[in-house]
């Protein structure tokens, strides 16, 4: 009875999970009447079908994102593109920030980054000492040349 309790055990040690980062749409300001979600149309150049919500490697990334509002104008953009330095661990809360006066005109406004609770970063690896060999270490003598 307890060999399969130990085995699970062991599993689920072994597995480790790799720090993301994620890009969430879903959460506009409610208090803002020009303020809406976006729609995660592409990620560095993958289509994504529309999601509100994704998980991204940390990293730099290009995200197509659109917004929820239909627009007026053939004209107008309903797409826009992100470009966003990734931490680890981080969520990123975005959102369509539209015109008053002109609902078609339209940008992407950062609400809030903040920790994701569940993801744990990386380990720091402490920074590696560079041994400087005697023969390439510099003289201590300067010798400059004078104006004449």
């Amino acid at each position: 009875m307890k060999l399969p309790l130990i085995i699970g055990c062991l599993i689920l040690a072994g597995c480790k999970s790799t720090p993301y980062a994620m890009i969430d749409g879903s959460q506009s300001k409610v208090s803002d009447a020009d303020n809406y979600d976006v729609e995660i149309i592409a990620i560095d150049g993958a289509f994504q079908s529309g999601k509100l919500t994704k998980n991204i490697k940390p990293g730099y990334h290009t995200i197509h994102l659109s917004t929820t509002v239909p627009l007026r104008s053939r004209k107008a953009t309903s797409t826009l593109v992100y470009p966003l330095v990734a931490k680890e661990c981080m969520r990123y809360v975005v959102s369509a920030q539209h015109d008053p006066s002109n609902k078609d005109a339209w940008e992407i406004r950062v609400l809030d980054e903040r920790p994701i609770p569940t993801c744990t970063p990386s380990p720091v690896e402490p920074e590696q000492v560079v041994v400087i060999p005697d023969y390439a270490k510099p003289s201590l003598e300067v010798s400059c040349l004078t104006a004449e």
